[in-house]
């Protein structure tokens, strides 16, 4: 899954995916509140990758023709 400042929230998301993944990965997109520290903490999340800085803010997952959110 891919998060981005998830905050409070966080948690319960994880814990809804954790009733059907046994391993969670995840692609922490330069969070700056607390959200790494809730995934370190959380005990199926097994693999987080952090996006490099300096990435442009635009959605990394659109492709040309898909409408952006």
């Amino acid at each position: 899954m891919r998060v981005r400042n998830g905050g409070p929230g966080l948690g319960a998301v994880l814990d809804g995916l954790a009733r059907w993944c046994d391993d969670i990965y995840v692609v922490d997109d330069r969070s700056t509140d607390g959200t790494a520290e809730v995934l370190c903490a959380h005990p199926r999340v097994t693999n987080v990758v952090h996006a490099r800085a300096g990435l442009p803010d635009d959605p990394w997952l659109t492709f040309a023709g898909w409408p952006s959110r």
